[in-house]
């Protein structure tokens, strides 16, 4: 069955402690996953022959800017330093707090961009570079 991101989240943990705080007023979230094929083909095959190598993994968030959210501000202290961030990613939260499948890992190594325009809310969006383990957990 097909379900709705309208109740995603994402959670940081700037310090490794494992007290996740979730993200305010997030609007959307991406995960891109990429696998290595090392080529082992030999001559004499018709066919070519790989075996999986390493993969990586990125993250790219946007959302509305809320001044004095501890989330926020997790973020983007951990931008700013370069320091491993902690991130949850649930596809969807019945509670709104972080209940559901999910994702997890540490990334490092982020763009920052923040808008503010005309008319419209300030926006923060970023990216950043997945590093070591990506792990799916089925709730």
């Amino acid at each position: 069955m097909a379900i709705s991101g309208n109740t995603g989240l994402l959670q940081v943990d700037a310090d490794g402690s494992g007290t996740y705080s979730t993200i305010a007023q997030l609007t959307d979230w991406s995960l891109g996953v990429a696998g290595e094929q090392i080529d082992v083909s030999v001559m004499g095959n018709a066919n070519k022959d790989f075996i999986a190598g390493q993969y990586s993994w990125t993250l790219s968030a946007s959302m509305r800017y809320v001044e004095d959210d501890a989330a926020q501000e997790l973020m983007l202290t951990s931008m700013q330093t370069g320091a491993e961030m902690h991130v949850k990613l649930y596809h969807t939260s019945s509670s709104g707090t972080g209940s559901g499948d999910y994702w997890s890992g540490a990334v490092i190594n982020g763009s920052l961009d923040t808008s503010a325009t005309l008319n419209d809310a300030v926006n923060v969006s970023f990216s950043a570079q997945g590093s070591g383990t990506l792990t799916y957990t089925n709730a």
